[in-house]
This record gives structure tokens, sequence and C-alpha cells, in this order.
């Protein structure tokens, strides 16, 4: 399966493009995010007036001022800093290298099975990978997610330290299944959507990445909503296996049948709505960032003597 290798970014410039854009990312969203994540955490019924839905979202801080309010929203942003770089650098930049390899080794097979539609499913392939490999890091992931959700559990400790602590690194590692499971759908239906999106609406089966911005803009807003819709339900079950106390050991099966028994099926969906208006453009500012900076990078690069190419 021939794509146009001469339009493609290279591999350095889709990871300093992806590391940026993941940084950007967490500056313009996290405090979206953690509202996001202490309501998917919460297991009580909220309505949006009262003083209920203040304290699940502002915690302690819900009776203080605006300023005091808006700062208990960054809580565990060391981690997330961190984290969200490695994500999107790992996510955006590695998701090409896997794409290369599917076309050398498979692509005849791709192209036999779906024809026209090949290279979108080697992009929803290729992601399907990528998010089976992420969980790698998740002990940052649940870091971040515990000192968003309930901040008091990691008072008194030095959070790097269980990052090296082989006992409280495999407490970091709960819900590794249920993360690999929801990371796997993610990134397939992003990659997927995305690919499908300037397919079938622009017409562009090969050499993706001569989009236009805007082309690229509607792409991955497609993608990103495929996404958060598809892996909503093990995304409920992760935030809440990582937000319990590292003493407690609660399997995402556990969790999962206690939500059907006394909360329904709907609580699969909580968040879902300020997680889609969240992170469906986060998602897709970042998507289209990595992207678009990806090219640049790469005419920057290429434009350089080639002892220095080579770097």
């Amino acid at each position: 399966m021939h794509t146009d290798a001469h339009h493609r970014p290279s591999g350095a410039a889709s990871i300093l493009a992806s590391a940026f854009a993941g940084f950007a990312e967490l500056v313009v969203f996290h405090p979206i995010d953690t509202i996001s994540k202490r309501l998917m955490n919460n297991r009580d019924v909220v309505t949006p007036e009262g003083d209920k839905l203040r304290t699940v979202i502002y915690g302690e801080a819900a009776k203080r001022g605006a300023l005091a309010q808006y700062k208990s929203l960054f809580p565990g942003f060391q981690y997330a800093v961190t984290y969200k770089v490695l994500q999107r650098s790992y996510q955006f930049g590695g998701q090409p290298f896997v794409v290369n390899w599917l076309e050398r080794r498979w692509g005849s097979w791709f192209k036999a099975k779906f024809r026209k539609r090949a290279q979108t499913a080697v992009q929803a392939t290729a992601g399907l990978v990528i998010g089976m490999g992420e969980v790698v890091l998740l002990p940052l992931d649940a870091l971040k997610v515990k000192g968003q959700t309930n901040p008091s559990l990691l008072h008194g400790t030095s959070p790097w330290a269980l990052l090296v602590r082989p006992s409280s690194l495999r407490k970091l590692y709960s819900g590794a299944g249920w993360t690999a499971a929801r990371n796997m759908v993610g990134c397939f239906a992003l990659f997927g959507a995305s690919a499908a999106a300037k397919d079938i609406i622009y017409d562009l089966n090969e050499g993706k990445e001569k989009a236009t911005l805007m082309q690229t803009l509607v792409a991955s807003f497609c993608g990103a909503i495929a996404s958060i819709a598809l892996a909503s339900p093990f995304d409920v079950i992760k935030v809440r296996v990582q937000a319990a106390p590292a003493e407690a050991r609660v399997s995402g099966f556990a969790i999962a049948r206690n939500i059907i028994r006394l909360e329904g099926m709907r609580a699969f969906g909580k968040g879902l709505v300020p997680k889609l208006l969240a992170a469906g453009p986060k998602i897709t500012f970042s998507f289209t960032i990595a992207q678009q900076l990806s090219s640049f990078f790469s005419a920057h690069i290429n434009s350089q003597p080639p002892a220095l190419r080579a770097l």
C-alpha cells in the first residue's frame, strides 16, 4: 500500500510537536478536566441547583472565594504536566511509527481487505496498538487523578517516591486492565474516526498530512467525540479504581457490578457531558496542533544540513 512519504513529517518533528501540544493542552484545559474527574468519581445524585454540586466540584474550597475555588482545580498539576507531555508525545508522536510499520508489513493485506478505506483501517489499527502500550504511563495518570479527586490522599507523602517504591508502584498500576481497554478503544476511535473524516468528508484517502488547518480541525473533532463517547464506560470505572485509597484493593469488575446495582446503567455516562465539553475541544486542540506543528517542524528540520538533520 503506497502513501506519499514525501509529505509525511519526520519522527523527530512528530514527537516535538506532540510534546508542545500536550503542554499547551494542559495549561488551557486542566481545570475543566478536574471538574469532569470529580463528577465521575461522585457516587451521589446531584442537581445543578444547590450547594451539593459546588461541594463536589470545589471540595473544601466550595465556601471560599472565587480565587480559592479556581486554585482548587489545579491539584496534582506537577504530575499532570509530566503525564500529559509524555502521553501526547507517545500517542501523537508514536502512532505514525506504527502506521509506517503496518504499511511495510501488512500494507497489501489492508489493501485487499479494506480497499479504498485501507489507509483509514491502518490509522485506526495503529491507534489500537498505541493505546495498548499507553498503560505504561498509568502511575503518573493515577497520581494526577488522586490529586484531582481526593488531594488528601497525597498529603504527607512524597508522590515522586511512590514511582520508585515497588510496593507503591504496584498499587499505582491498579486498574491497569481497565485502563488498557479504555486507551485501546479511545485511541482506535480517535485515529480511526479522524482518518475516516478526512477520507469520507474531504476525500483525502492518501497523504492525510496534506490536509488544511480547517480539514485537520474538523477531522480531529470527529475523532475526539468518537473517542470520548466510546471510552466513557471504561473511563468511569478507571477513575473510581484510581481514586480509591491505596489500602483499598477494589477490582474494576466489583466497581462495575456496584454501579449497575446501586446507580444503574446510566451511571456509566457520568461526567460524559462535561467531558465532551472539556475533552472534546481539548483533544481536538492538541491533535490539531500536533499535526500542524509536525509539518512545520519537519520542514524546518529538512532545511537543516544533513549532519544536523540526523540528530
